[in-house]
């Protein structure tokens, strides 16, 4: 420490009888105080107290080394907690894709292997009501074919006998029933196999224009006026039956509620194929448009059961849609009715 008493002038601006002054610097710190001697006097008496810090090379290598440190501790610390989060998110993402068999292996704190025991229980559970629903619905399917086949048989029997009008017209409505109810059953059962599969579909390249003019020669249009405009090098990554089941799917509901036109057209959009299917018919409420890809969503304006739709096709088609990776959406169509939109994605260039 320095102590310094010395005398200055400061001429007839100080009034004070004592001025406090304080100055810091790195190296330390300067208090100094100013005192008058008598009044009117303009030499005062200073006095001046240095604080003085000093660093050795201890204290800098101590510094260098919490600076140093500090990340490093920290680094080795939050890794294996970032690592944790990172596999727990893919996880989550394999559960959104059905693959309830994930599971992450990765040591962490307790609090994160707390949540990743909750999502693994969380997985085994879901995977325990899905085999339960499934074996439900082939439990459901079983036991409905026996009396279904039966009715089947006596409707066909007694629509052979020589009926009174009235009762043979009962009859065939009740054989109409019969088919859709085969067919509800039919479409439950593919819709069930496809939502808990749990291999992902094997996607190759596929030739679109040719699977769409399969589609439409076994596809009877019923009258209504057909539009194809398929580019002939127009390819998506799909399977051929997924495809194939889409565009049958689509193109059934369009002839089912159209007028007069249907129109199929497809455009690449970058690495996307973009193809739609649209009709002249009622078209769609907004408020609908989501629902008729759930099962047995039906549109309240012109789409009903009276049609032979089973409320089924939409949602199969949807679900197949998904698993190639792709997106399947509803607008209003330019030429009156619904413009379904489908996008597959492109096989990547060579």
């Amino acid at each position: 420490m320095d102590y310094q008493i010395d005398f200055v002038d400061v001429g007839n601006d100080m009034e004070s009888p004592i001025i406090n002054h304080t100055s810091s610097t790195f190296r330390g710190d300067t208090v100094e105080a100013l005192h008058a001697i008598s009044e009117g006097d303009s030499n005062w008496i200073r006095y001046a107290h240095t604080y003085e810090s000093s660093y050795g090379l201890d204290d800098i290598l101590l510094l260098a080394l919490l600076f140093v440190a500090t990340p490093l501790v920290l680094f080795f610390t939050l890794r294996p907690i970032a690592r944790k989060i990172t596999d727990l998110s893919q996880v989550a993402r394999a559960y959104a894709d059905g693959k309830l068999d994930e599971r992450s292996l990765l040591s962490a704190p307790v609090p994160l292997e707390e949540l990743a025991s909750d999502l693994h229980g969380m997985a085994m559970a879901l995977q325990r009501k899905i085999q339960e629903q499934q074996v439900m619905t082939h439990a459901i399917s079983h036991e409905l074919k026996t009396p279904l086949t039966r009715l089947r048989m006596a409707n066909d029997l007694a629509l052979r006998e020589n009926t009174p009008g009235s009762a043979r017209a009962y009859l065939e409505e009740s054989d109409e029933d019969l088919t859709m109810l085969e067919k509800i059953m039919a479409e439950t059962l593919t819709l069930s196999r496809l939502s808990f599969q749990g291999e992902p579909l094997a996607l190759t390249a596929i030739a679109l224009l040719d699977v769409i003019k399969e589609v439409t020669d076994e596809c009877p249009t019923q009258g209504r006026a057909l539009e194809v405009d398929v580019p002939l090098d127009s390819t998506v990554l799909a399977t051929r039956d997924a495809v194939k089941r889409v565009f049958s799917n689509l193109l059934v509901n369009a002839i089912r509620y159209s007028k007069h036109r249907i129109r199929i057209s497809t455009q690449v959009q970058g690495n996307q194929s973009l193809t739609t299917i649209e009709d002249d018919g009622a078209g769609i409420n907004f408020e609908d448009r989501e629902k008729v890809f759930m099962p047995f969503g039906r549109a309240e304006k012109g789409r009903s059961r009276i049609t032979g739709d089973t409320g089924m096709g939409l949602a199969i088609a949807a679900l197949l849609v998904q698993k190639c990776n792709g997106r399947i959406w509803v607008d209003d169509s330019p030429i009156g009715g619904a413009r379904f939109y489908v996008s597959l994605p492109v096989p990547p260039a060579e």
